[in-house]
């Protein structure tokens, strides 16, 4: 993967602080786009540290508390606490008008904002991060208001297919994989097994594994009715043996799990 940077922020706070920097304000620039997390007079966006060293594998989480600390010495950014629970420490960040000098318009809810449809035609989102670089081809990270980390999603799966007289979609082309809105039915359906938190790149994997491999799988209502029938099985919602068993959604979408599930291998049996 390839990840951006401002090269007139690198030499100022470095390489490291100008990467950070780069994703908190594409994320701060959607949220405002789409009016999501405005406290006191600002938009943010959250996320761990642990978070930040799997979408940057290249950074020790030392680096990525030093970096973002840089970036708040230096009035590029400033933190804040907003989230529901008092015992939860994670970190809001929002841009200083230091940064925005970089990026745009400022922060603040009053400024015009130009939308633009998302891509799932579901929400809004802002233009995209400007080219600053040659070679920008980044994973794409998104930090959602219920602290999911959705990180290393394909492009395939947010954008829709593109024709033109040079390059004309295929017929056989994939629908997009919409990895937030299967993870919203499994949390609806199955509210007793584990709530998804973290999204790494290996289980958006197996995600798109497993909507790729049907086309009957292409669709949310196939999700819905799927997560139902878990929910039927005792044994996957804890509701059976000594030692309750909770199917959560990385362990239900590895290949051989979800054939199992498919095949009946957990369905509630009469006993003698």
């Amino acid at each position: 993967m390839n990840h951006s940077f401002n090269t007139d922020i690198a030499e100022e706070a470095g390489i490291i602080p100008a990467i950070l920097l780069e994703n908190i304000a594409h994320w701060i620039r959607r949220n405002k786009a789409n009016k999501e997390n405005f406290f006191d007079g600002d938009f943010w966006t959250f996320s761990s540290v642990a978070a930040w060293s799997e979408l940057f594998p290249y950074m020790t989480k030392d680096q990525i508390r030093r970096g973002l600390e840089k970036l708040e010495s230096l009035g590029f950014i400033k933190t804040g606490n907003f989230n529901k629970s008092s015992y939860d420490r994670t970190k809001w960040y929002s841009l200083m008008p230091k940064a925005w000098g970089f990026y745009g318009k400022s922060n603040c809810e009053n400024s015009q904002i130009q939308l633009a449809k998302m891509p799932n035609g579901k929400g809004e989102n802002a233009e995209p991060i400007p080219d600053i670089n040659k070679d920008i081809t980044t994973d794409i990270t998104s930090i959602n208001p219920d602290g999911l980390i959705v990180p290393s999603v394909n492009a395939d799966d947010l954008r829709p297919p593109h024709s033109d007289e040079k390059h004309p979609v295929k017929p056989d082309h994939k629908a997009c994989c919409p990895h937030q809105e299967i993870i919203a039915l499994y949390h609806e359906m199955l509210p007793m097994c584990p709530q998804v938190r973290d999204w790494t790149p290996a289980r958006a994997t197996l995600l798109r594994a497993r909507w790729n491999e049907d086309k009957k799988r292409q669709n949310l209502d196939y999700w819905k009715r799927f997560f139902e029938y878990v929910s039927t099985c005792d044994f996957l919602v804890g509701k059976s043996g000594n030692r309750p068993f909770l199917a959560d959604l990385p362990w239900i979408l590895k290949a051989e799990n979800f054939a199992k599930i498919r095949e009946g291998r957990y369905e509630n049996r009469e006993t003698a």
